[in-house]
Parts: C-alpha cells; structure tokens; sequence
C-alpha cells in the first residue's frame, strides 16, 4: 500500500514537472508558415515534425540519462549539458536559482 502511494506522488510530480516544461519551457506544439502550397507544407512537417518530436522528448531523454555524480557542480553539468537540454535548461536555470529556506 505505501509503495502504491510512493508511486502515485512521484506520477503526479512527473505530470507536474512535464505540465511546467510543456507550457512554458518546451518547444511550440506546431508549426506554422505562411506557405500555402500544401505539398511542400507536408514535407515541411515531416521534417521539422520530426525534430519538435525529439524535443519535446528532453525530459524523458533528461530522466533515462546517467545521474551526475553526487559531489559534481550540478549548475556546471547544466551548462555542459545546455546543447542536449536546450529547452530543458532554461526550466533548470529558472529553479536552481531559487535559494533554499529552513
């Protein structure tokens, strides 16, 4: 019973976490242009669909990636990691920043 529960707080601050990057760090859902010609609108999705796909996969590709080391700078990896994370990066850098109370 109590690892159910576990499991459920840890779902629902992933939906969080992934809510938060997909409203306001993640790339655009679609893309638009202002060419009417629809063959090469569809070869445009394709493409530029593709690539949105995998960024919109930072965070999963963040949670499936090696733990840093515990003793490592985490703001350090942040910015030798920023080209892997381009858009994850910035959430880190809007939370890290955030100073701790006791």
């Amino acid at each position: 019973m109590q690892k159910q529960m576990i499991r459920l707080c840890i779902q629902l601050q992933l939906e969080t976490v992934m809510n938060i990057y997909s409203t306001k760090y993640g790339p655009p859902e679609h893309l638009e242009d202002g060419n009417s010609n629809s063959e090469n609108n569809g070869f445009l999705n394709h493409i530029f669909g593709k690539l949105q796909k995998i960024q919109q996969n930072e965070v999963d590709l963040y949670l499936k990636a090696p733990r840093a080391e515990p003793q490592q700078d985490i703001l350090l990896w942040w910015k030798a990691n920023e080209t892997v994370y381009p858009h994850l990066v910035k959430m880190a850098r809007d939370y890290l920043a955030i100073t701790g109370k006791s």
